[in-house]
């Protein structure tokens, strides 16, 4: 009679950090309930770059086209764009010393018109976009976007937008790195409520990093990670 064999698997985690000298942790995230890692396969593994996705206050594997992305800085202001405007000069900053002014010319009778007319000057293009918000009223962002991204606007008007200027910080996407797998399916063969210890830096080995992207890789940098 022949016996039925024995046989073993062993898992072996992947080796993404290359020491824990630069370890912080982030605590643990919830999952979107459909989340996928790019394997297609129902698990994340450890070393799988997280995103917090729009909207929610869960994360997604930083490949998902639901990852939020890092804001740019942005000032709005205070009043919208009228004929009062022309004549006026303002002053657009992207730190001590980097300020760009630009005289707004005839004709510009409404807040579109001002946003068209900085977008026509190629020194505004290249690190600014002007448009109008929801209101009526003159909205700038810088083109860079994350925690590094300033802005400071000055008008001759200070009614436009106040006497000393306003001010806008950008923000980076929520970047984590999983430390730990987790299993996205139950026993049932249905998603479940998945959540997974995570870091936020390291020092990693790049090539063992699942998902991860450029943005992230530069939030993971900022954050002190170094990448090996």
């Amino acid at each position: 009679m022949r016996l039925p064999g024995v046989f073993t698997h062993t898992h072996h985690p992947r080796r993404f950090l290359v020491d824990d000298q630069l370890t912080a942790r982030g605590g643990a995230v919830a999952l979107v309930h459909d989340t996928r890692p790019p394997s297609g396969l129902p698990r994340i593994e450890a070393g799988t770059v997280l995103t917090r996705a729009q909207g929610v206050a869960r994360f997604v594997v930083a490949t998902d086209p639901r990852a939020a992305r890092g804001q740019p800085a942005e000032v709005t202001s205070l009043e919208p764009a009228s004929p009062t405007w022309v004549g006026t000069l303002l002053t657009v900053s992207l730190g001590a010393g980097l300020g760009y002014s630009f005289a707004m010319a005839d004709p510009t009778p409404d807040t579109a018109s001002a946003a068209d007319q900085l977008n026509q000057s190629l020194v505004f293009q290249a690190h600014f976009l002007a448009d109008e918000d929801a209101v009526g009223r003159l909205r700038i962002r810088t083109r860079l976007a994350g925690s590094h991204s300033y802005l400071h606007v000055t008008s001759s008007r200070p009614e436009a937008f106040g006497p000393t200027g306003e001010s806008g910080v950008g923000a980076n996407a929520d970047v984590r790195v999983t430390g730990d797998a987790v299993d996205l399916l139950g026993l049932d063969g249905n998603p479940v409520e998945a959540s997974v210890p995570t870091l936020l830096r390291g020092h990693f080995e790049t090539a063992q990093l699942l998902a991860l992207t450029a943005e992230a890789q530069t939030v993971l940098a900022r954050r002190g990670s170094r990448f090996a």
